[in-house]
């Protein structure tokens, strides 16, 4: 598994976690962040495995509750509903992850009128992806719209990037198109977003499509070129023309940290 260099990520992941700098030694972030590239790169038992064992090995409450709460959506994620429920009572002390027990929540049958803040709220890959599986599997996408359209301005994007990430994640293209559209022109969009719809739509063989998305994602000012080199499904594109032109483009971009992976930290990418 890879590892982004630590020394990169140490301050913008503790901002981006709003956790004391304590919790975030040079190891974990490492390992979180190969979390993260494993949950992209479909290898949930890595994420639930290496998860698990931080939650065995913590030595504070705050990383053991973080880490319990990456297992059971990691658990939600590969649809091992049971498991989930009890890895979640393990530590039944969530505050920091109220998007958990929304979702466990969601997966019992009640879709909470908070489900939509709360993932507004999410900032992990694998947590995205846990929650998108639950909507999925409860055929709520259509009612969790709405709830994220009908949020505060602020939340709207905040909420639709998060759900994006995670059909994107759970290789729902359809579902993930549609969502990625909806991120683009509210309050608050990320670079990435129109990546990820690129993605989506040459997983579905939609060649022009993606090269459309690809140069907005360019645009807004995406240098994800290490991923775009390597991700198969853009190796139908790879002799047009135009697909060495938005590469070019994308490479010009100044590089950000978490480009080089495309989202373990979800929010990988620039707001604009």
């Amino acid at each position: 598994m890879r590892s982004a260099p630590p020394d990169r990520f140490s301050r913008w992941t503790a901002a981006v976690l709003e956790v004391p700098r304590v919790w975030l030694d040079r190891d974990l972030r490492v390992r979180m962040t190969d979390h993260g590239y494993a949950v992209l790169n479909d290898d949930l038992e890595a994420a639930i495995e290496g998860l698990e064992e931080i939650e065995r090995s913590a030595r504070s409450k705050a990383v053991t509750g973080w880490a319990n709460a990456g297992v059971a959506f990691a658990l939600l994620a590969a649809s091992r509903w049971d498991d989930a429920e009890r890895a979640a009572a393990r530590h039944p002390d969530r505050t920091s992850q109220p998007l958990l027990e929304l979702t466990l929540e969601l997966r019992r049958g009640h879709l909470d009128p908070r489900f939509a803040g709360a993932l507004a709220d999410c900032t992990f890959a694998v947590a995205a992806a846990g929650a998108a599986r639950a909507v999925i599997a409860t055929d709520r996408l259509d009612d969790v719209l709405a709830q994220a359209t009908g949020s505060p301005p602020d939340k709207q994007a905040l909420a639709l990037l998060a759900l994006q990430m995670g059909l994107h994640v759970n290789h729902d293209h359809a579902a993930a198109i549609r969502v990625g559209e909806l991120v683009q022109g509210r309050a608050a969009a990320w670079d990435i977003s129109p990546y990820w719809v690129a993605i989506d739509q040459a997983a579905v063989g939609d060649h022009a499509a993606a090269l459309s998305w690809l140069n907005r994602a360019a645009d807004a000012g995406c240098s994800a070129v290490a991923h775009l080199d390597t991700d198969p499904r853009f190796d139908p594109m790879r002799s047009q023309p135009e697909f060495a032109d938005v590469r070019s483009r994308m490479l010009a971009n100044p590089s950000h940290p978490a480009d080089t992976h495309h989202g373990g930290l979800l929010w990988a990418g620039r707001r604009r």
